[in-house]
């Protein structure tokens, strides 16, 4: 089993894969979520002209200078660079930022850290929602179609529904049997023929309505890509909890 959907191989020391060698694959097509929901982790040496051969996880903005994305997206603890707002990473690189600050979660927000940014994004930020959500759940990154497939360029933007039963039961006791439980995770299930895939990790879950965009969750991993797969998202409270260690 799988657990970060992250382009990152674990074995002892972490280790970037080579994703000047995947070829761009095209992406479903877009809906109306702000530029917000699209936020790109990338190595802080890439030059602007490659963004997308350097982007290796997802994340989500939480206040304009505050990005939370998932732990193993932190490759040594080295800080990287945020890109919010290119839906199209081949295209350009958006409003990129540097991170000036790493604080990483502990107990129920063991799966989580925070990136703190060297200047504000102007855009609007999601509210984090302590309700049900009413609507579709979404959810956004550049992660690979499929776990031997390619990366799009374009934003992928995947419906997703709740996942009880014994097969999100089995989910969660071989993350905690992995150590890689949050405090308080989600089962989630794709609602289409794609899934989170490698590459995805960090990534906001949302609800796009009249009311604005609302953050659900954060993507963390799973027991595989294929659409019948469910995943693990760390919630609500597992942000709120992560945000909370960072003002003690």
């Amino acid at each position: 089993m799988h657990w970060y959907r992250a382009m990152h191989a674990r074995s002892g020391a972490v280790a970037l894969l080579a994703l000047d060698l995947i070829a761009c694959s095209p992406a479903p097509a877009s809906t109306d979520l702000p530029g917000s929901a699209f936020v790109a982790i990338v190595n802080a040496s890439a030059p602007d002209s490659r963004v997308w051969d350097h982007a290796y996880c997802a994340g989500l903005l939480v206040a304009p200078d505050l990005v939370v994305t998932a732990t193993p997206c932190i490759v040594d603890g080295a800080a990287p660079d945020v890109v919010v707002g290119a839906r199209n990473l081949c295209e350009g690189p958006g409003a990129r930022r540097g991170v000036r600050a790493v604080a990483m979660g502990h107990t129920d927000a063991q799966e989580l850290t925070q990136l703190t940014l060297d200047a504000p994004i102007e855009d609007e930020v999601g509210t984090l929602s302590p309700h049900e959500p009413h609507g579709q759940l979404l959810a956004t990154g550049w992660g690979r179609s499929s776990a031997l497939g390619s990366r799009p360029c374009e934003a992928k933007i995947l419906p997703l529904r709740p996942q009880p039963g014994v097969a999100c039961e089995e989910l969660v006791d071989a993350a905690r049997a992995a150590g890689r439980l949050p405090g308080n995770p989600m089962c989630l299930l794709p609602q289409s023929a794609s899934n989170t895939c490698l590459g995805d990790s960090g990534g906001g879950v949302y609800e796009f309505s009249s009311a604005g965009l609302q953050i659900h969750g954060v993507t963390l991993g799973g027991a595989g890509c294929e659409p019948e797969d469910p995943g693990l998202y760390a919630s609500v409270e597992d942000i709120q909890a992560l945000l909370s260690q960072s003002d003690e």
